[in-house]
């Protein structure tokens, strides 16, 4: 996930100013993840540790969260539909 989140913040640089070391990283998989996705969408808390260059990453700290946990740790906000933050970057879906 540290290459993913390097990559993810290099490309929202322009759209996002925030220190590396303050992002909150959470991965959402769900049915937008797979085509036959049948489970109900999961929530991970991927607390990386950024050393000032670089993001590292422990997968001992990785921990599921329940859609009442995120809504909590995100202070109420709402995450943009997949399909639609996607458009909203140019990108197809």
């Amino acid at each position: 996930m540290a290459g993913v989140a390097a990559k993810a913040l290099d490309l929202a640089q322009e759209h996002v100013n925030a220190e590396p070391a303050n992002i909150i990283w959470l991965a959402h998989h769900g049915a937008f993840s797979y085509h036959d996705a049948f489970d109900p969408d999961t929530f991970t808390l991927i607390p990386l540790t950024w050393d000032g260059q670089r993001y590292q990453d422990n997968l001992e700290t990785h921990r599921l969260l329940t859609e009442q946990q995120v809504h909590d740790l995100l202070d109420g906000r709402s995450l943009e539909p997949v399909p639609r933050a996607l458009a909203s970057l140019g990108w197809p879906y």
